[in-house]
């Protein structure tokens, strides 16, 4: 379908197939408690919620908004773990963080680093009350210098996406570092459409207006003055008709207020006829709108939800500058209503740029983008626990004008074991830490602040590098899960441990362990990125990237978009950047890591890592996926990189008998077969009907297709790929175990030690390897 929006496991019983009336089984998060597993209580509630310079929605508009794009209506900010599987704060209440759910932040724009974060504490320092925030702004010093008027903004950092629970016969586990089971796509696609919607919806407007103290006669007079103006400026068929323009003029609480142009005036009195009429056609045109926000994330539509959805994406792309500006009038006549510049509540008399800071107008604008996405691009359905992370990162900073296809989606990696990792996503491309954090704080929405500025200053970002700096010490900190500490010793059959210790031996070993230190002092562990062709998994996303960028591969094109950000965060902060806490850590990192390099991993190696003698990379020119240590393997289904495989004991099955439907918005766990549980065809059949997202799909058109030429030795490129991302096809390995070989393997991947470097601080040990050979213990 075209892209709309721009822009992220256990029961002790055997559970095969469970029915549809025991309990709810969707992604809501339960009443847990929190196992630190690494970072203590308040270190975990500051993961969860410092900003990264994300913060993308006014705190104000997300209170008050109502879901009306969602099946059934209602508030968007409660039940965000039922609709969406972002999960609730573990002990919300005992820190001083406000936002409940795990992955969102609440942060003063255009504050100070330091500054930016809204807590319990700082309210209190300042003398505002929580509910204070909801209706009011405060003028600080910016980050930039200046003076400014700030609102609370909400956004997301990566632990939305890279902290999970699951649950074990019915008791929630919260495993941290783990990929969630989070629909991040129909979180932003709900909170978006519901926007745009309230905005071309003069009923659903006058209700969110209220809600500010407008009185009800203020609300309908601003609201129809809105609806029709942003229609208009829209040029959306159906609304600008000659008879609707009259109808709406001639409202007699227009005339009473004179809240028109002159020019505006009706030259008669609308006849009867003539009024039902207009309001037939105004009734039609909202149903091609209303059918246009229930399509938006279906890539499964017929031709006239097609023609209704294209419609109005066509103007909204068209017009993204319309929608920009009316996001930001929206913004003046909510949260600043009571600014000075906000001249009597009249669209045509506020000065958004005596109200509204450079970052706030560069906030809107991003909006607008979200809301009119990318002309002619193919989407894939990223469904739950999966997002096309690198498509849209390089879409946002870089292809705006030539967007990659986003059919490369990809499971939330989990995020614990990464200190010593030499090169990280899925695809192995770069070392950088900083700068792939960069990187997904754009593509979580931070925003460059003045992108055309002539003076030196376009690469000011809202990215918050403090906070980056924090989070990244934070993961560090995350330990590999253990299942005898989260599950308990009692679920482990010791009986199957030495046979499956040597199955792993001779099947998984030598693809999933580090043979290497790499880096300046040799202490990063490097992992193999296998080619391709052999592996013969789904190609999309390794290959799409290659991709060139205005002549530029995406390793200078991406790469040189966050080094600006951090050259000129470099420049304008110098103090900062040479404190103790920020010096340090770059300081260590540079030790540990060496030059930065984004290895394109189509194109081979990079010249950085031949010239600063890194030695990270061994392979040339092939594109494929790396292969990390099977330690916590456990928490991280489902498998292969893109989620298309629902246990360890499909994976371990031949490619064509894998299961090609199941389930992927719930927390259930199959203890026995590793993986999630699955369900009835029955209950599929229901469940993928009414939100296609919550299903996985397998399709392998065009795979084979790839690698027929791939090993018929024609070059391969982009241009190949046909297929939507979805194929569970590749890694034969370990499928030819006996079945008692293929339990015991599982169950031995329960107890695996994760490596020296994070290794476990208590537990009893289960196996010994001497050579190639295991035994128990």
């Amino acid at each position: 379908m075209r892209a709309i929006f721009l822009i992220v496991v256990v029961a002790i019983s055997v559970i095969s197939c469970i029915s549809t009336n025991s309990i709810d089984r969707r992604v809501a998060s339960g009443d847990y408690s929190y196992a630190e597993n690494g970072l203590t209580g308040s270190e975990a509630s500051d993961y969860w919620h410092i900003s990264e310079g994300a913060d993308v929605y006014p705190y104000a508009w997300i209170k008050r908004l109502t879901n009306t794009v969602a099946t059934v209506r209602s508030p968007y900010f409660t039940d965000l773990d039922k609709k969406y599987g972002i999960l609730r704060e573990p002990n919300y209440g005992s820190y001083s963080h406000i936002v409940p759910w795990v992955g969102l932040t609440l942060a003063w724009s255009d504050a100070p680093e330091d500054q930016a974060d809204i807590t319990k504490e700082k309210l209190q320092q300042k003398g505002i009350r929580e509910e204070d925030i909801l209706n009011r702004y405060q003028v600080i010093t910016g980050k930039y210098g200046g003076e400014v008027k700030s609102i609370a903004m909400v956004g997301t950092n990566c632990s939305a996406c890279h902290s999970s629970q699951l649950n074990v016969s019915g008791n929630p586990i919260f495993i941290e570092g783990a990929g969630n089971r989070l629909d991040i796509r129909g979180f932003f696609k709900d909170m978006m459409g519901s926007t745009i919607k309230m905005m071309l919806k003069p009923a659903e407007l006058k209700v969110f207006l209220e809600s500010f103290n407008y009185t009800p006669t203020e609300a309908e007079i601003i609201s129809n003055e809105f609806v029709y103006k942003f229609k208009r400026d829209l040029r959306l068929p159906g609304f600008i008709s000659r008879g609707a323009k009259r109808h709406i003029l001639g409202m007699p609480e227009w005339n009473q207020k004179s809240r028109r142009d002159s020019k505006e005036s009706p030259s008669a009195e609308v006849s009867p006829a003539e009024s039902a009429k207009v309001q037939a056609e105004q009734v039609t045109a909202d149903k091609d709108l209303d059918e246009y926000f229930e399509h938006l994330a279906d890539p499964q539509l017929n031709l006239q939800e097609k023609i209704a959805k294209l419609v109005i994406q066509k103007h909204l792309l068209r017009h993204r500058d319309v929608v920009a500006r009316y996001l930001k009038i929206m913004l003046a006549l909510t949260v600043f209503k009571d600014d000075p510049a906000v001249r009597n509540h009249q669209i045509k008399n506020i000065d958004l740029k005596a109200v509204l800071s450079l970052e706030l107008q560069a906030r809107m604008e991003y909006m607008a983008k979200l809301i009119s996405g990318y002309p002619e691009t193919t989407e894939a359905l990223a469904r739950y626990g999966r997002t096309d992370a690198f498509g849209r990162i390089g879409n946002t900073v870089a292809r705006m004008h030539d967007p990659n296809p986003l059919t490369g989606n990809v499971s939330l990696p989990s995020i614990w074991a990464i200190q010593y990792r030499d090169m990280f996503h899925w695809n192995g491309n770069t070392n950088s830490v900083l700068m792939r954090n960069i990187g997904q704080s754009f593509g979580l929405g931070a925003v460059l602040i003045e992108p055309d500025a002539k003076d030196g200053k376009k690469n000011r970002a809202t990215t918050n590098f403090e906070n980056l700096n924090k989070i990244e010490n934070l993961m560090y900190k995350i330990e590999v899960p253990q299942w005898t500490k989260l599950i308990g010793e009692n679920t482990i059959d010791k009986s199957k441990i030495e046979l499956g210790c040597n199955a792993y031996i001779f099947n998984c070993m030598n693809c999933h362990s580090s043979h290497k230190k790499v880096g300046p002092n040799k202490e990063l562990l490097q992992y193999r990125v296998f080619d391709l062709r052999f592996i013969g998994t789904d190609p999309n996303q390794a290959v799409l990237q290659t991709k060139l960028i205005n002549g530029l591969p995406l390793r200078k094109a991406l790469f040189g978009f966050t080094q600006g950000v951090r050259d000129q965060y470099h420049a304008d902060f110098p103090e900062k950047v040479s404190s103790e806490g920020m010096l340090k850590n770059m300081e260590a990192s540079y030790q540990l890591r060496g030059q930065e390099v984004f290895r394109d991993t189509f194109l081979g190696e990079t010249e950085a890592n031949v010239k600063y003698n890194l030695d990270y990379v061994d392979i040339q020119a092939q594109s494929g996926y790396a292969a990390r240590h099977l330690a916590g393997v456990w928490a991280s289904a489902p498998y292969l990189h893109n989620d298309t495989v629902v246990s360890m004991k499909e994976l371990l099955t031949p490619p064509e008998q894998r299961l090609k439907r199941f389930r992927l918005d719930h927390r259930e766990y199959d203890t026995q077969n590793m993986g999630l549980a699955t369900f009835s065809d029955q209950e599929l059949d229901v469940v993928c009907s009414e939100r296609e997202s919550a299903c996985m799909k397998v399709n392998n058109s065009g795979v084979k297709e790839f690698y027929a030429k791939m090993k018929a030795g024609k070059n391969v490129s982009y241009k190949d790929i046909t297929g939507n991302g979805d194929s569970n096809l590749g890694h034969n390995y370990g499928t030819k175990l006996s079945e008692e070989e293929k339990m015991s393997l599982i169950e031995f991947l329960k107890v695996l030690e994760p490596e020296r470097e994070y290794a476990w601080s208590s537990g009893r040990k289960y196996y010994e390897i001497i050579g190639s050979v295991c035994k128990a213990m």
